[in-house]
């Protein structure tokens, strides 16, 4: 089976989360799957193998098809950019976006259900956006909590405030500024 020149992904979408699967027929192939760091969904555990829900089942369906999975690890940005390339053949637990569908193909299948917050420590209050006026706010680079449609850079915009960004390369660190006073709130 030869795939086309658009990357399959395993998502999720903010909503509902599909997991994404090749066709249909049984290949013997070796794919490089993205993998970063998302705990509990996608992570690599202390021997520095993959693990999460998403790899779990990957493994399953490669199992069941006869396919050889080689894990490539990276930031979050990092396997976005390698998929775009054609350096993955797969990326597991991507936001699914119209911008994105554009590029890669997604499944229908929904795994389980996601959303964004805003996290703040307990010296901070935001009770509604227009309350990060003025403030730092930590997020995740090419997150679609953060660029997608209804992302926080969009929110902002559409509620006609300014707030200093502080992108950063995982949730773990978005949590940690936050926690270490350079962010009063972060997108997680």
């Amino acid at each position: 089976m030869r795939f086309s020149s658009r990357k399959l992904i395993i998502t999720f979408l903010l909503l509902s989360f599909p997991f994404a699967i090749l066709t249909g027929q049984s290949i013997d192939r070796t794919l490089r799957v993205g993998i970063y760091d998302n705990y509990p969904k996608v992570f690599l555990n202390e021997q520095g193998e993959a693990a999460g829900i998403y790899p779990e089942l990957l493994n399953y369906i490669a199992k069941t098809e006869k396919w050889q999975l080689v894990y490539v690890p990276g930031t979050w940005e990092e396997c976005l950019q390698r998929l775009q390339t054609g350096a993955l053949d797969i990326m597991q637990d991507v936001a699914y976006s119209e911008e994105r569908a554009r590029n890669y193909s997604f499944n229908r299948e929904t795994v389980f259900n996601n959303w964004g917050v805003i996290y703040t420590s307990s010296q901070q209050y935001v009770g509604s956006l227009p309350d990060l006026a003025g403030k730092t706010v930590a997020v995740m680079k090419s997150s679609v909590h953060t660029t997608g449609d209804n992302g926080i850079y969009q929110l902002v915009e559409r509620f006609g405030f300014q707030c200093e960004f502080l992108e950063l390369d995982d949730y773990h660190q978005v949590l940690q500024a936050v926690a270490d006073g350079r962010a009063a709130a972060g997108v997680v």
